[in-house]
């Protein structure tokens, strides 16, 4: 589901205010600078758009798309704390599979394979729970896309 466009209607027949210069300064020395439009509000530039702050940024909307093609070819942007939970967990698998390949090797006891047949199957098990975790899209998030 694309962002809904908005195109404004030209010309326009409703009262407007029209302020061209060289520069336009607005400062407010005490409070803030609100910007509202009913329909859409645009910010355009032929060079760079800054947004600085000390505090950070927030943008509150139903869907985020970043990129002039997101909303046609782009994809889900991934949430890093459950992604990087579902790698780590696979890891640890990976780590617990290579200890038991390391006693194998050191001791060479037919005892050994039963460590490696068990790190085996705790491997296959977890990874059968991050592969469906990852093929719900459970890490991906439904706001943010980007291309």
């Amino acid at each position: 589901m694309a962002i809904k466009e908005y195109t404004p209607v030209f010309p326009y027949k409703g009262n407007q205010a029209i302020i061209s210069s060289g520069r336009i300064l607005f400062h407010a020395k005490e409070d803030s600078v609100l910007i509202f439009g009913k329909k859409a509000v645009g910010i355009s530039s032929i060079g760079p758009v800054n947004i600085d702050t000390y505090q950070g940024v927030s943008i509150s909307s139903p869907k985020i798309e970043l990129g002039l093609k997101a909303k046609d070819e782009g994809e889900n942007l991934m949430l890093g704390i459950t992604t990087n939970q579902m790698l780590v967990e696979l890891l640890d698998e990976l780590e617990r599979l290579g200890y038991s390949l390391k006693l194998l090797s050191m001791t060479g006891l037919p005892g050994a394979s039963i460590a490696i047949s068990a790190a085996g199957v705790s491997l296959i098990s977890k990874s059968n729970i991050i592969k469906g975790n990852l093929k719900d899209s459970s890490n991906l998030s439904k706001i943010s896309y980007t291309i």
